[in-house]
């Protein structure tokens, strides 16, 4: 398991060649990450420092090419967190905790 996910692996599982979007990239990846660590645990700071396994961070590079890929979705009617695509979050269920495991 990796401990952090590289904006260059977003990069290329997301297909961007250029620098175009390197401006934006490390806050839509840090804001993957928050998400999956809140979905996953109900800490946006879950994986900020800890372990990553591979499907969360295939999950947080598929939020951020949905974003990406659809701009009406990275902005929330709220204006706080992008929406996600809800279809993805199975990636994230073996990972889940649920009650008494959330608080160690």
């Amino acid at each position: 398991m990796s401990t952090t996910l590289d904006p260059g692996v977003v990069k290329v599982w997301c297909r961007i060649d250029g620098d175009e979007f390197d401006a934006v990239l490390p806050m839509m990846l840090a804001d993957a990450v928050a998400q999956a660590g809140h979905l996953v645990a109900g800490r946006a700071d879950y994986y900020a420092s800890g372990p990553m396994p591979a499907s969360v961070q295939m999950w947080c590079c598929a939020q951020i090419a949905h974003w990406l890929e659809t701009p009406s979705a990275s902005v929330s009617p709220s204006g706080n967190n992008p929406q996600r695509n809800l279809f993805l979050d199975g990636l994230l269920d073996p990972y889940r905790l649920y009650g008494d495991e959330r608080a160690q």
